[in-house]
């Protein structure tokens, strides 16, 4: 797993994030074996990964609830996510109406089904299958 993150403040989350990273990395540490943390933009992040050995058949987004944001990383993925993979993320509710409206105009733009999870404690993931049309 390649978890991406840059940790930075955006209109949501105002404040510095270095205990949000720390946080991250104590509760990743029992898989370092299988995990990596890279701080960075996703966008920027992906010319490197492309340069490893990478197999990228899921990817999972939840930054800047932005709809600009949030089509950009979705734009950005999209192309490097294998045939048959799933493009995910978090927040497709009425409180973040960037995500929302960012997912529903890749989809339509792509001929693709949005899909949510049902877990009725948080507010629901969204995802899309490559290979759906």
């Amino acid at each position: 797993m390649i978890c991406v993150d840059n940790w930075a403040p955006y209109p949501e989350m105002e404040w510095d994030r270095m205990c949000d990273m720390i946080m991250a990395v104590g509760v990743l540490s029992p898989y370092a074996d299988r995990c990596r943390i890279i701080r960075g933009d996703s966008r920027g992040v992906i010319p490197m990964l492309q340069r490893i050995p990478f197999d990228p058949g899921f990817v999972y987004i939840d930054a800047d609830h932005e709809h600009d944001a949030v089509l950009a990383d979705m734009n950005a993925w999209w192309p490097v996510i294998n045939p048959g993979g799933i493009m995910a993320g978090h927040d497709f509710h009425d409180a973040t109406p960037g995500v929302k409206s960012a997912v529903t105009e890749f989809a339509k733009k792509h001929g693709l089904a949005v899909r949510l999870t049902t877990d009725h404690n948080a507010p629901p993931s969204w995802y899309i299958h490559k290979g759906d049309s």
